[in-house]
């Protein structure tokens, strides 16, 4: 009998991706409409294409030829259209409220899935890719301009249907208009689906046994395992990220040398290592829970690599994903497999893979391996499960031995009989890890270089944790701590942080502790030097949101016939004032934002410190302007104010020096003192005495605020600001 399941995809978001790591999301109740903000599904397409009919019984009948006469091929899963669409989203987009939006329908009839091959891809800063089903329950994205290529090909993931919309929106402004060319569109026509639909014709065989059955003992072995997407966009292979004796996270990435070898000659050639360069790997595609009615999936994928090293006698391929960092470690749910380079037999072990592109499986071996010779002799070793199977689409699973270390990838079956069911042949043989680790006696054509860095001459290695940084949200003025999640054993942390942050705690510990002293967008930055010093350092950012007080006083300062006025805003007092000029400093407190200072018109620079808050200490400073001397080429002051702030009178006093006379010979006299609010409104006027050399304006009723003093008279045309308290 067929079972029917409710699905329900879960996804492990995560912010600010430093590379693309690109999501795909599944909705079962078709709301995608209604969930999702990142597109306008209400969009019509601007055009639908239509790919030619085919006969998919013909190469299903193809694909069984295929697999029988050989098990060192990959699980072919789609038809392939050529059709080098090429798209220009400025010439052929359209106009939006917010930039352009370029977007087709591909239908492609009885499709299980669809997914393409692209190249050349140049996506604008801003820009972003989506596909998404006509059933509107699956999307898939965003590609970024992170993932732009100049050279190779960019595949997409699956996404499940007959009718998929690609969708491209662009912002307005953008520096470069989003191209590239659809170089294939794949018709995915068994496998890959088929649980998902209930079980069709090409899923893996009953006999499989989800890797969700078998935790929390297997899991951070399986967090290591992902599933191949191959150059052509048709193929599925398995693989797993292995460790290295300087525990440095490099992405090293093994499978199955048969899966770039697409001629079978047991060599590669230039181009089939840059096809196998531009392989998609998706990690997470698994069943989370065991049993029940419901399903959970989850799965990223990351795009591109790096050959390393690869031997066809023992079938082993040493890839390095391109710019895999913390952020695909998906918040510790990758994992970098232990190996064992040993040539003990191993008492008992299991394979994790992904039989026929299907979700993760395991398949257990409770006895003794046995030894094979494939290319070589005694270079295999030789399982038969006692629980579950290998099929193709598992090629270059790992082997994990008794200790769940690597010690081998899936090669195939020699014994293989195809009129047979995968599930009535428990054999699986694989390349021996201690024989690839010399392999060839090049760095092109063995292990030992790359996974011995320190030339430690270590032979094992244990499974780590991919480390991470916690996200403690907004961080605000209460402290708030930030560690580094499965740090490994005597490593050392360095913390550094922008300047809207304060770390608190000492540094090299973690957790770190950290308040906000600003707010905006900020930072908090790990570097982790390893224990064994042969590794370079591994420096993990994340970024956060502060809200505290804020990180400086803005000053606004202006100079005033030589009189400085400096007004400090976004801290509290008290203010601390330390003003340099005239060759000397002088240093003031004061309760009020605003000071006035006779500073001369040579100009000068001034500092104040006060507090934010948070209860932060800040600080502002700004130069003090000069001023134009009003004759003789000096500087003449003809009045001085005071106090500044004022409360209750305010004095206006005619300096008594040398230059109180103008070199015309006339003397200096006040006529008219006027006070102006700061909407430019009199409320004090005082008309003076010719004679008198102090004057008073009562202040002590005046709103408290910002003021104008307006000096005029005979030789003197002054203006003050003044603070009323």
């Amino acid at each position: 009998m067929t079972k029917k399941y409710t699905i329900c995809l879960l996804l492990f978001l995560t912010v600010q991706l430093m590379f693309s790591q690109i999501e795909t999301v599944y909705y079962p109740e078709g709301n995608l409409k209604e969930v999702s903000k990142l597109i306008d599904i209400g969009h019509k397409a601007q055009q639908t294409m239509t790919m030619p009919s085919f006969n998919a019984k013909a190469l299903i009948d193809e694909d069984k030829k295929l697999e029988a006469s050989s098990t060192e091929i990959p699980y072919r899963f789609g038809k392939a259209f050529d059709v080098g669409i090429n798209v220009n989203v400025e010439e052929n987009g359209k106009k939006s409220k917010n930039g352009s939006v370029w977007s087709r329908e591909f239908y492609s009839k009885g499709a299980i899935s669809i997914n393409f091959v692209l190249s050349n891809l140049q996506l604008a800063e801003g820009a972003e890719m989506y596909l998404y089903n006509d059933s509107k329950t699956m999307i898939y994205g965003p590609v970024t301009s992170e993932s732009n290529k100049k050279e190779g090909v960019f595949l997409t993931d699956l996404v499940f249907g007959e009718r998929v919309t690609m969708y491209i929106k662009e912002p307005s402004g953008a520096k470069n208009s989003s191209r590239f060319t659809i170089n294939r569109i794949v018709h995915g026509y068994r496998g890959y689906g088929g649980e998902m639909n209930g079980g069709t014709p090409g899923a893996s065989e009953a006999c499989n046994n989800d890797v969700a059955c078998f935790l929390p003992e297997w899991r951070p072995q399986s967090q290591s395992v992902a599933l191949i997407l191959l150059s052509n966009g048709t193929e599925w292979c398995s693989g797993c990220l292995v460790n290295n004796t300087a525990n440095d996270f490099r992405p090293f990435f093994l499978t199955a040398f048969h899966c770039a070898d697409s001629n079978q000659n047991d060599a590669l050639s230039t181009g089939e290592r840059n096809n196998a360069e531009d392989w998609m790997f998706k990690f997470g595609f698994r069943r989370v829970v065991c049993t029940g009615s419901t399903i959970y999936y989850n799965w990223a994928a990351s795009n591109g690599a790096t050959f390393r090293a690869g031997w066809g006698p023992t079938d082993f391929l040493l890839m390095e994903l391109d710019n895999f960092d913390e952020e695909h470690n998906y918040h510790g749910n990758i994992s970098y497999a232990g190996w064992d380079r040993r040539a003990n037999t191993p008492t008992s072990g299991a394979s994790i893979h992904h039989p026929a592109g299907d979700l993760m499986k395991i398949s257990i071996e409770n006895n003794s391996f046995g030894v094979t010779s494939w290319g070589g002799v005694s270079n295999h070793w030789r399982v038969n499960f006692d629980d579950g199977v290998v099929q193709h689409g598992s090629s270059g699973s790992p082997l994990f031995n008794q200790n769940q270390r690597v010690v081998g990838q899936l090669h195939g079956n020699q014994a293989y009989n195809s009129s047979q069911t995968y599930c009535a042949q428990s054999r699986g043989e694989y390349g021996r890890f201690n024989v690839s680790w010399n392999g060839g006696g090049t760095n092109a054509t063995r292990l030992r270089n790359w996974l011995d860095p320190c030339n430690s001459g270590a032979q094992t290695t244990n499974t780590i944790r991919g480390p991470y940084l916690t996200n403690p949200g907004t961080i605000y003025c209460t402290p708030r701590n930030v560690s580094v999640a499965y740090l490994p054993a005597g490593s050392t942390v360095t913390w550094s942080n922008s300047y809207n942050l304060t770390r608190l705690s000492s540094q090299g510990v973690n957790p770190a502790s950290f308040k906000a002293r600003g707010s905006g967008s900020a930072w908090v930055r790990a570097t982790i030097t390893l224990p064994n010093g042969c590794g370079p350092t591994y420096t993990m950012q994340r970024n956060i949101t502060a809200s505290g007080g804020s990180s400086s006083v803005s000053l606004s300062v202006y100079n005033s016939s030589g009189w400085m006025n400096a007004n400090a805003s976004g801290a509290s007092g008290p203010y601390t004032w330390t003003i340099y000029a005239n060759g000397g400093s002088t240093q003031l407190t004061t309760t009020s934002s605003f000071l006035s200072y006779n500073v001369g018109c040579n100009g000068g620079f001034i500092q104040v410190q006060a507090t934010n808050t948070c209860g932060d200490t800040i600080y502002g400073s700004r130069s003090i302007p000069s001023c134009s001397p009003r004759g003789g080429g000096f500087e003449i002051m003809e009045a001085k104010v005071y106090p500044n702030p004022a409360s209750d009178k305010l004095n206006i006093e005619r300096i008594k020096n040398a230059n109180s006379a103008k070199s015309d010979g006339n003397a200096v006299a006040f006529e008219t003192v006027t006070l102006y609010d700061f909407a430019g409104i009199p409320v004090r006027s005082v008309k003076v005495n010719s004679m008198s050399d102090r004057i008073q304006i009562d202040v002590s009723n005046l709103k408290a605020g910002h003021y104008f003093l307006k000096i005029k008279g005979q030789g003197v045309d002054e203006t003050h600001k003044i603070m009323v308290q």
